[in-house]
């Protein structure tokens, strides 16, 4: 299986090009990410068609759990769009669908390869009801 591994601002990630959107990515997952008995990184970024942007990125935990969207990942995921030529040479921009929403990167190059990805990951979210935590409330943190 061929893959590539990436770091962005201190996250590492292994990538797949893909087309077979009915694999069990979350074990595949947990298999790549174990640090011990596999390649090891925080989380498996599948790149994958999408009918309406420039592709569609799924991102999953060590854990095989779903990430989501990941603003790391997202730029790791651009670089790697862009580096392999699957962009228009004109393009300073992508469009990628993501489980949770369409997300825009711009990126900037030197010397042919990315250099600057600068996604928009939207308004950022602070009410406790607006993240998803489990927490026990009996739990004194001190």
């Amino acid at each position: 299986m061929k893959f590539t591994k990436m770091q962005g601002a201190g996250n590492d990630f292994l990538l797949i090009e893909s087309i077979d959107t009915r694999r069990d990515w979350s074990k595949l997952a947990e298999a790549m990410c174990d640090r011990h008995f596999g390649i090891g990184a925080d989380g498996l970024l599948v790149i994958l068609p999408s009918a309406k942007h420039d592709f569609l990125m799924r991102i999953f935990n060590s854990d095989g759990s779903d990430g989501g969207i990941s603003g790391n990942g997202l730029r790791c995921a651009v670089k790697y769009f862009v580096d392999e030529g699957k962009a228009k040479p004109s393009k300073k921009e992508v469009s990628v669908d993501t489980t949770t929403s369409i997300k825009t990167a711009t990126f900037a190059k030197k010397a042919g390869k990315v250099v600057n990805v600068k996604a928009g990951m939207g308004e950022p979210r602070f009410a406790a009801r607006e993240i998803p935590v489990v927490a026990d409330a009996a739990v004194d943190p001190r």
